[in-house]
C-alpha cells in the first residue's frame, strides 16, 4: 500500500519536475560557450570590444571540440564577418534540434554585426590616419553599443541552446577577469582623457 506523498511522487498528470534546462541533451550542454550577462557586458564594454575576440575563438572551439570537424577557431575569431553568420545558424540548429523556443533572428542580428564591424573598421583606420579625427575615433566607440548588444543577443541564445538561460556555470569573475577589470578601467582612463583634451 503506497502512502499519500508516494501518490502524488507517482502521479501521471503531474506537470514534469525537471528544470527547462534539462530538455538539452548532455551532449549539448557544452556545444558553445556560455557566459552570463553581467560577466559578458562588463568584459565586452571595459576592453573596448576586444573581449569579442576571445568570445568567438571560445565558440568555435567548443563546436570544433563537440562536432570533431576541422576548424581553426583563432582564424575565425579574426575573421568573424566571415563567420558570424555560421555561428548563429549552429545556434540556431541546436536550439530547433533542442525544441527550445527562443525569438530571435539570427540572419538578421549576424547581418547587423557585420555591417556595424565593417563600419566600425573603417572609422578606426580613418582615425589612425588622422582623417576626420577625432569624430571618426568617437563614432567607433560608440558603435561598440550596438555591436555588443548584438553579440549578446546571439549569447543569449547559445546560452539557451546549452540548457542554461541564466548560464549558471559562467556567472562569476575569474581572477584573470579581474586583471581585465583593472586594465580596463584605466585603458578608459586613459581614452576620457585623451577625449576631453581634444574636445576641450
Amino acid at each position: 500500500m503506497h502512502s499519500t506523498g508516494d501518490i502524488v511522487e507517482q502521479n501521471p498528470y503531474a506537470p514534469p519536475a525537471s528544470a527547462v534546462s534539462e530538455i538539452v541533451a548532455p551532449d549539448e550542454r557544452a556545444r558553445f560557450y556560455v557566459v552570463g550577462a553581467r560577466k559578458f557586458f562588463v568584459l565586452y564594454f571595459l576592453t573596448m570590444g576586444l573581449y569579442r575576440f576571445y568570445w568567438s575563438s571560445k565558440h568555435w572551439a567548443n563546436l570544433r571540440a563537440r562536432s570533431g570537424a576541422p576548424m581553426w577557431p583563432v582564424a575565425r575569431s579574426i575573421f568573424a564577418i566571415f563567420f558570424m553568420h555560421s555561428l548563429t545558424e549552429e545556434i540556431d540548429h541546436t536550439l530547433k534540434r533542442a525544441n527550445v523556443r527562443h525569438a530571435w533572428s539570427p540572419r538578421a542580428l549576424a547581418t547587423g554585426w557585420v555591417v556595424l564591424a565593417i563600419i566600425a573598421n573603417i572609422c578606426d583606420r580613418l582615425a589612425m590616419k588622422e582623417i576626420g579625427s577625432p569624430n571618426t575615433d568617437l563614432l567607433s566607440i560608440l558603435l561598440l553599443a550596438p555591436m555588443g548588444l548584438a553579440v549578446w543577443r546571439i549569447q543569449d541564445a547559445a546560452n539557451r541552446a546549452c540548457g542554461q538561460p541564466d548560464a549558471e556555470s559562467n556567472r562569476q569573475f575569474t581572477g584573470a577577469n579581474w586583471i581585465w577589470v583593472v586594465v580596463g578601467t584605466l585603458w578608459w582612463g586613459v581614452a576620457l582623457g585623451l577625449a576631453l583634451m581634444l574636445f576641450g
